[in-house]
């Protein structure tokens, strides 16, 4: 397995297959410059940083998988380089992973939102 940005997002965010999760885990494992990675990331994604204009079509085209090896090479390296870019990448990205999955939360938070009433 080649680890890319977008597969370390799967790993991270645990969209990835159990089999992928642990090949994952092992390289980052071993490799210093990802373990760093992966802390950056944790970083930006809890800090407030300022916007830069991010083209949010590319964004999608990269964790769609449609950009073509050089474009995805060439979006990395710019998400490497910019904590706004690498933050919009790992938000959008996490966003993305909770689409179809239940959110739990306390069981006295539904009842409460129906008394809040009709907006």
């Amino acid at each position: 397995m080649i680890l890319t940005l977008r597969t370390l997002l799967s790993w991270l965010d645990d969209t990835a297959t159990l089999a992928e999760s642990e090949e994952i885990g092992k390289l980052v494992e071993a490799n210093p410059s990802v373990l760093e990675l992966v802390g950056r990331i944790y970083e930006v994604m809890h800090s407030d940083r300022c916007e830069e204009t991010i083209d949010d079509d590319l964004v999608s085209s990269y964790l769609d998988n449609q950009l073509d090896p050089a474009a995805c090479a060439t979006f990395e390296t710019l998400c490497l380089e910019s904590d706004a870019l690498l933050a919009s990448v790992t938000d959008t990205h996490r966003i993305l992973s909770f689409i179809g999955k239940r959110v739990k939360g306390p069981p006295e938070s539904k009842p409460r939102m129906y008394q809040l009433g009709p907006p």
